[in-house]
């Protein structure tokens, strides 16, 4: 199934709610940043794209053996990884529409520097999540992203440059006929209307990804902890059996050192 929609579009700037709003219209299988938590393979496989700078090397036909043959099944997609190759992936699927999703500079800027604060981990957070392998995929992968962002951008030290960097980039390489310029704050009308959709009447999804992240480092080191509990329980049991074993064996040499033992 190939891609139909492409969001290009940096995060921060309602890419969670653009991701619940695709699904509403149709699109079942969008891909988003969860998608790489929820699936460490994908997330390695972004990971070696970013690493390798696969984007200037591979085909439009690798990207599309990408999706629809390694993790077909995807509709759409938004976010990083997705959209940072959002220019790539619209050469490979030529009848995909495009929506390029903004959001003023400053505020972008801001609101991504809190994100990457938000995103580290205590050492106590660290260690409760060191066991949970799609977590340390993920970080991986986000590790490299950084990196890519800032070969490709000049990240950091760009500032807020880097989403007028990323606009023009969009723009110049895309044609307007295929594209919608938006923000979330336009709702469902002009979403719906490029896709050709009809507008559902819940109101547009709105996210606050800050809280919602804040909940998700908690289920997070909830998980990890319930596997430490399992390991150390498993470790007691063995501990506890070996020291049995030793204990019947110790006892048996002792009996065995009677005289009148048989």
């Amino acid at each position: 199934m190939p891609i139909e929609v492409i969001v290009a579009g940096l995060p921060r700037t309602g890419t969670t709610s653009m991701k619940m709003a695709l699904e509403q219209l149709g699109f079942a299988k969008t891909m988003h940043t969860d998608s790489c938590i929820n699936d460490p393979k994908l997330a390695a496989a972004w990971r070696e794209i970013y690493a390798n700078h696969l984007e200037k090397t591979w085909t439009s036909q690798d990207w599309r053996d990408f999706f629809d043959k390694r993790f077909p099944g995807y509709v759409a997609g938004v976010d990083s990884p997705f959209a940072d190759f959002a220019v790539e992936i619209a050469q490979a699927y030529p009848e995909a529409k495009v929506i390029l999703q903004v959001r003023d500079p400053e505020k972008w800027f801001i609101s991504y520097q809190r994100l990457l604060h938000e995103r580290r981990f205590s050492n106590w957070e660290a260690f409760c999540i060191w066991p949970l392998t799609n977590i340390n995929e993920f970080y991986r992968l986000r590790l490299h992203r950084l990196v890519w962002w800032q070969d490709v951008y000049n990240y950091p030290a760009a500032g807020k440059e880097v989403m007028s960097l990323y606009i023009d980039k969009i723009k110049s390489s895309i044609t307007s006929e295929r594209m919608l310029i938006y923000k979330v704050q336009d709702g469902w009308a002009p979403l719906c209307k490029f896709l050709d959709k009809k507008a559902p009447e819940e109101e547009f999804p709105v996210l606050n990804d800050a809280e919602s992240l804040a909940d998700v480092k908690k289920n997070w080191k909830n998980e990890g902890l319930k596997v430490w509990i399992a390991w150390l329980k498993e470790t007691a049991m063995v501990a506890i059996g070996l020291t049995i074993i030793i204990s019947l064996y110790r006892q048996r040499s002792i009996f065995r050192s009677f005289p009148y033992s048989n």
